[in-house]
């Protein structure tokens, strides 16, 4: 039986795995059942298999099982799309940056000049990181000077607390920490 997903590469757990503690006291584990999508298509024979995966909670929720394959793509093609964010994200970073030719245009070029005078793409370069990095360095100083105006106070001390027996130099973090200094060394 053939089994579909839109998660090119679905894990589902059949049967998980766990650790027992055998007589030598040593972790053992003991290994469940995976099965991996490829593609978003997964395979098999195995009754056991079969069985299992149609009872899984995922089953009609993130996979579903498929009696004629070819037939299934062309009636849900959704399954083999990328999704709209992916390519628009795609789409986004690629024309992000204009081109050389669009800033030329910009500039009133025409294209017989675009080719006697080549644009110099290392200087727009330079220029855009300095433009950059102005702003980022304004920002960087308008913080520090927020941050300087502030008073910072500095973090409270931790309370300690000390042995009460005399001559005792023990300082504990907590009570219980020194009473049971207290019991262990002074006996009381």
């Amino acid at each position: 039986m053939i089994f579909m997903s839109k998660a090119k590469r679905l894990r589902v757990i059949l049967k998980p795995s766990f650790h027992v503690i055998d007589a030598n006291g040593q972790r053992v584990l003991i290994p469940g059942k995976t099965i991996e999508f490829a593609n978003g298509r997964y395979e098999t024979q195995d009754p056991d298999e079969i069985s299992a995966l149609l009872k899984h909670s995922l089953f009609n929720a993130k996979f579903v099982a498929v009696e004629d394959e070819q037939a299934w793509k062309e009636e849900h093609p959704e399954y083999f799309q990328p999704p709209v964010n992916m390519i628009t994200g795609a789409m986004s970073t690629i024309f992000s940056a204009p081109s050389p030719l669009v800033e030329a245009s910009q500039m009133g070029l025409r294209n017989s000049q675009q080719t006697a005078a080549p644009i110099d793409i290392d200087k727009i370069i330079e220029e855009k990181i300095a433009e950059k990095f102005g702003a980022l360095s304004s920002k960087l100083d308008r913080l520090l000077n927020v941050v300087n105006d502030t008073s910072i106070t500095p973090p409270k001390a931790k309370k300690t607390f000390k042995c009460p027996v005399p001559g005792c130099d023990f300082v504990g973090r907590t009570g219980i920490e020194v009473g049971a200094h207290k019991k262990a060394v002074h006996g009381a």
